[in-house]
């Protein structure tokens, strides 16, 4: 990397943080109001994500049928960096369904990893054969898809639950919702209950979490649509100006861009005026009414931003319907505007993080360079996966350790 690439690195890591201690964060959109550092000192009781209930399509999903003990889907853990209630190792508690049992080893790494090791993960309850045991005929305790869980010191000689701190059961539901992708995480009064779907590819949604498929296409300023997988650095394409104009920004990086990947689980979200958005999962969509989520968050009769070709003029519509799709590729563009109109659909360029103001402020830095540094900026450019300003800022805000799971 050339002297003025290690410089720019520096200043931008410096922008970084001054930005990341200085702005009051405002989670007004996304789950950082429930799952951030921004808490009431009194327990938030019963606030769970996504807002649905736990067995809905948008959650876990549906409640099959209470599994037997001896269920060949089910899997016993034995890992150092877990405690249970029941330590006993034929404990019920241990069994879980493979993806379950996958997503709480990730959420034990995790908990080690933003603790320093001073908290192991600490199972009150998995798996469970009795339904009076669960107190709910339809519980997923009965199919092996939840758990509750809590903090315990890690002791070796004596291990005990940490104190029942609201903050620290916050912070362990954002753990277990961003980082070990539990679909459905509520925060109770003493614990915090988790659950997952019955089949989920954990580690792709882990790491292709932040695009667009190859198929999703933006428009260029004539109107012609442009595929992602042939969209490039320098192309003017149609976003919406905050006056709700028709305003054309160039396409300055791509924050990601994987060409031959397959992804399951994508969110298509469709709407009632015929427009069909696929995007991944923790990608900030705009909305009318909450700013800009998540689209794992969007709900049917939410209302978003279209964008009419035939008579040039942006309109809110409502959403129709929700589902999960597989698509190849993975292409994150980032505009001048820092938002982009993806298949008709006004949406942010930023994903992961939780709220798109900030995400672009920090990026401001990088659109000076743009342009004015352009001929110094094409030396540094490379054909990695990930861009590396982002990756910077990326680094700058887990170094910090502000967020109760990483980005």
């Amino acid at each position: 990397m050339s002297i003025q690439a290690v410089i720019a690195s520096k200043i931008i890591y410096i922008l970084g943080l001054i930005l990341v201690i200085k702005v009051d964060y405002c989670y007004e959109c996304g789950v950082g109001r429930r799952f951030g550092h921004a808490l009431s000192t009194q327990p938030d009781i019963e606030t769970h994500y996504p807002n649905a209930a736990e067995t809905s399509e948008l959650a876990s999903g549906f409640f099959g049928k209470k599994l037997l003990k001896n269920d060949t889907s089910l899997r016993i853990t034995i890992n150092t960096q877990i405690i249970y209630q029941h330590h006993r190792l034929d404990s019920e508690s241990r069994l879980a369904t493979a993806v379950c049992t996958e997503a709480l080893l990730l959420l034990s790494e995790s908990v080690q990893h933003h603790w320093s090791g001073e908290y192991k993960l600490y199972v009150i309850e998995g798996y469970l054969s009795d339904v009076t045991k669960s107190r709910e005929s339809l519980s997923l305790h009965l199919e092996g898809r939840a758990f509750d869980l809590r903090l315990a010191n890690s002791d070796p000689k004596k291990p005990r639950l940490a104190p029942n701190d609201n903050k620290q059961l916050q912070r362990l539901a954002g753990l277990a919702y961003y980082q070990a992708k539990f679909s459905y995480v509520s925060v109770r009064h003493n614990h915090v209950h988790v659950s997952c779907r019955k089949n989920n590819k954990i580690e792709e949604s882990k790491v292709y979490s932040r695009c667009f498929p190859e198929t999703a296409y933006v428009r260029h300023k004539s109107g012609k649509k442009i595929m992602m997988r042939d969209l490039k650095v320098g192309d003017s394409v149609i976003t919406m100006s905050p006056k709700g104009k028709i305003l054309y920004s160039e396409v300055t990086m791509f924050l990601h861009k994987q060409k031959a990947v397959r992804v399951n689980d994508y969110i298509k979200i469709t709407t009632m005026d015929g427009k069909n958005l696929v995007l991944s999962s923790h990608h900030l969509i705009f909305t009318l009414n909450q700013g800009a989520i998540y689209a794992k968050d969007v709900q049917p009769n939410t209302y978003i931003t279209s964008f009419n070709l035939e008579n040039k003029f942006f309109n809110k519509t409502r959403v129709s319907k929700i589902s999960h799709v597989l698509e190849y590729g993975v292409y994150s563009p980032l505009t001048e505007e820092g938002t982009i109109v993806v298949n008709d659909v006004y949406v942010s360029c930023y994903a992961m993080f939780p709220n798109h103001r900030i995400a672009d402020l920090t990026f401001s830095l990088w659109r000076f360079l743009s342009r004015y540094f352009k001929f110094i900026l094409s030396y540094v450019e490379s054909d990695t996966e990930y861009h590396w300003y982002p990756n910077i800022l990326r680094r700058s805000v887990n170094f910090l350790n502000i967020f109760p799971y990483e980005l």
